[in-house]
């Protein structure tokens, strides 16, 4: 699990959604954060989301305090999230995504725009051979009509 850039502040994050399920014996469990972002942006934009996936989940304990503040912890062996006011998820496995729409904004955006290639102009279309019409009083389609 990758944790986010220094553009996102964790420090002041709270929790939007956190859902635990069942699957079989397993526990696996979403947790939503909003992030507070460390770069300012043109215009008002939806708030920058940290969605955080957790499989093989042991241990919950959440009680919301409304302080902020989270810490992740991915380990060789288990990932845990430290929570606000004391509060901890540990799992086996997980991931995580940035959904940020001004992250073009950010540092990290700013260097990936430097070094991403630019697509050609126009679109690319490449034709093999010129099409076939098919006149359905023929006793048999084209092969390119043929499924």
């Amino acid at each position: 699990m990758e944790e986010p850039g220094a553009d996102d502040d964790l420090a002041t994050a709270t929790v939007r959604h956190l859902t635990v399920e069942r699957g079989g014996s397993r526990l696996t469990a979403l947790l939503q954060l909003v992030v507070d972002r460390g770069f300012a942006v043109e215009e008002p934009a939806p708030p920058a989301l940290l969605n955080v996936w957790l499989d093989r989940v042991g241990d919950v304990d959440f009680v919301p305090s409304g302080t902020g503040g989270v810490t992740l912890d991915a380990g060789s062996r288990e990932i845990r999230v430290f929570l606000d006011g004391g509060g901890l998820l540990r799992a086996a496995g997980g991931e995580c995504h940035l959904d940020d729409r001004s992250w073009h904004l950010s540092a990290a955006g700013r260097r990936a725009d430097a070094v991403t290639l630019l697509a050609p102009a126009g679109p690319v279309v490449r034709v093999s051979r010129p099409a076939e019409t098919w006149d359905p009083t023929r006793a048999r389609p084209p092969r390119c009509c043929v499924t």
